[in-house]
């Protein structure tokens, strides 16, 4: 059949411009589209397998950007608040983390608190201060106050403040017989020990107050056992010192000194070492001091006397010749000499001591042996050991 001529459109938008691409079948030179003819009706199918064109980008909206930003921010900060939590310790770690370095000490000293007639030890030490450029030149001296029988501290003092790190940490501590006990740091400082507050007051300053002596001030000062100390003003002249009778002597007046010393009966030293023996004080004859042997047939080995009153003596002695041999704590009738009890101290050096009503505390501490362990051994009155408040090294 033959075919009716007619105006073929393109199906897709109308134009009649195409260029034939093989018999009956067509592409639109306007939109792209192919199309072809399959019968004598003329229909006309359209073919879109044509590439599209690229389709354009998308555009956001003019607040897109500033919103992704105020995204991105958030993002961040949560991530640095994770963080945050992941590294924070916990309340009880924290209040655990306020505990301060360790403090060197350097002295121990225990006496007997006046007002609750029990023994207090005091540690004397070191905080070390770090300067701007990272060294630890200066340090804040403190002393720190404990219950050796209950191993709770009671009070931390700043006793000096802004102290080379290097100077020397010398303390001397001596009790006199009206019951004032003294420190001195660097012979150069005197300082009153409050036995009621548990604290140390320095008396420098004031101690000689009733002297013209030293109005220049003091130079040197030097603990003595026998109730007394020596004294240098700063105009280099030296002196005697009697405390319990707040009287001064020049070194050249050493026979009135000791008249000063012994008349107002106010001593602490009733009993004496000498050459190894317990010597007990027999009272003052003309010009000197004199003594009796307490225990005449004992042999002693590095003899210490430990702690003393009027009725009471610890002596400590080593149990043989040895460098390193153990030591023994005894307490000896003072009238008679005879052994009380005897309480093995180990390898322990002893030093400060006091009398309470249950028992004695006796400061302590030792060598290498024993890995430089010190503290406070706390006997009762039949000589067993009720406690001991134990330091260990570096504590």
């Amino acid at each position: 059949m033959a075919k009716d001529i007619k105006v073929i459109k393109c199906p897709q938008c109308g134009s009649i411009d195409k260029t034939e691409l093989r018999t009956d079948f067509f592409k639109c030179d306007s939109c792209g589209a192919t199309y072809y003819l399959d019968n004598d009706d003329i229909n006309v199918n359209v073919n879109y397998s044509h590439k599209p064109a690229e389709a354009a980008r998308p555009v956001f909206p003019a607040q897109k950007p500033k919103s992704l930003l105020v995204v991105l921010v958030i993002g961040v900060i949560g991530l640095l608040f994770l963080f945050f939590l992941i590294g924070k310790p916990t309340r009880h770690k924290a209040e655990s983390a306020k505990v301060s370095e360790p403090y060197q000490f350097y002295e121990n000293y225990v006496y007997l608190n006046t007002k609750t007639q029990k023994p207090v030890l005091i540690r004397l030490g070191n905080e070390q201060l770090k300067s701007q450029n990272g060294n630890y030149d200066y340090v804040n001296i403190h002393a720190v106050f404990i219950d050796p029988a209950t191993d709770q501290q009671l009070a931390d003092r700043v006793l000096l403040t802004n102290i080379r790190r290097l100077d020397d940490d010398n303390y001397e501590f001596g009790i006199f017989g009206n019951g004032t006990i003294l420190m001195i740091y660097n012979k150069s400082k005197i300082y009153n020990l409050d036995r009621v507050n548990n604290k140390l007051t320095e008396v420098t300053t004031t101690i000689f107050k009733n002297h013209p002596e030293m109005n220049s001030g003091l130079a040197t000062a030097e603990l003595r056992s026998d109730d007394m100390f020596n004294i240098r003003n700063n105009d280099g002249e030296w002196f005697y010192y009697v405390l319990a009778a707040d009287r001064m002597f020049r070194k050249d007046d050493y026979d009135k000194f000791n008249e000063a010393l012994h008349a107002d009966g106010s001593r602490t030293q009733y009993f004496s070492r000498v050459n190894d023996q317990v010597m007990k004080v027999n009272g003052w004859v003309k010009d000197r001091m004199s003594y009796v042997n307490l225990t005449p047939d004992r042999k002693y080995f590095d003899l210490r006397v430990v702690y003393q009153d009027q009725a009471n003596l610890l002596i400590s002695n080593n149990v043989n010749a040895a460098e390193n041999s153990p030591v023994l704590l005894q307490n000896l009738d003072t009238n008679t000499g005879k052994t009380i009890w005897t309480f093995p101290a180990e390898h322990y050096y002893l030093g400060s001591a006091v009398r309470y009503k249950d028992g004695y505390a006796v400061e302590y501490w030792s060598g290498d042996n024993m890995d430089y362990v010190s503290g406070v051994l706390m006997i009762n009155n039949e000589g067993k050991l009720k406690h001991n408040y134990l330091i260990k090294r570096g504590e």
